[in-house]
Parts: C-alpha cells; sequence; structure tokens
C-alpha cells in the first residue's frame, strides 16, 4: 500500500487533503481499497488499485500488456509470458468504474498500443 501511495503521491493524482485519486464523477480511496461514485461504495483489490495507479502516472501515452506485466505484475522476461490476465483485470475494472462497460471512456483500449486511463484534468 505504502508503494501505491507513493507513485500517487510523485505523480500527483494524490490530493493530501482527500488522499483519493479522481477519476472523473468516481474517487478512489487508495488507503480503504475502494471507490465511491453516487453515494455508493465500490470495493478493489490491490492489483487492480495497482494498475490504475500505474495507468494515471503515464498519462496520455498507451501502456502496452507487457509494460503492465512487468511494471504491475512483476514479470521479468515477458516476451515468453502468454496470459490473458491483463486482459481480464481490465475488463473487471471496466466493470467497477464504467458507467457503460461495454463502451467505455475512462479506460480504453487503444489498438495495436494497449491501455490508456482518460481522465480530465
Amino acid at each position: 500500500m505504502a508503494r501505491v501511495e507513493a507513485v500517487l503521491r510523485r505523480s500527483g493524482k494524490l490530493h493530501r487533503d482527500m488522499n483519493a485519486l479522481s477519476l472523473g464523477d468516481l474517487v478512489i480511496h487508495p488507503e480503504r481499497l475502494i471507490g465511491t461514485r453516487d453515494g455508493k461504495e465500490i470495493p478493489f483489490t490491490r492489483r487492480e488499485l495497482e494498475i490504475l495507479v500505474y495507468l494515471s502516472t503515464h498519462g496520455v501515452r498507451p501502456v502496452s500488456r507487457q509494460e503492465l506485466l512487468r511494471e504491475v505484475w512483476g514479470y521479468r522476461n515477458v516476451d515468453y509470458v502468454e496470459t490473458r490476465t491483463v486482459d481480464i483485470h481490465m475488463a473487471k475494472l471496466r466493470r467497477k468504474i464504467e458507467r457503460d462497460p461495454s463502451q467505455p471512456q475512462l479506460l480504453v483500449t487503444v489498438r495495436g498500443e494497449g491501455y490508456q486511463l482518460k481522465v480530465e484534468e
């Protein structure tokens, strides 16, 4: 958790007074592993939070599956790893953070590049 908070602090996405990451109308509270939208709590796993934090620190640049496997999952040699775990996690995250997961607005796929978190600054 300290690692996640350190990344958020360095990225400027962690509001010191609220200790939260804002994604549109969704506010994520890293210390509690939950998000809130419209007064409802949305639970997140540590891995889901690590993915969101990593994507949020990379701005408009799409992040590839290989980079996520290397940086979030800690795999050393991703060239030989064949897994759909990134895609599965992204689908779960979309169901949690998107109003309409079938037409994502926050967590988008950039064809041929990877994933991008679109947050209005």
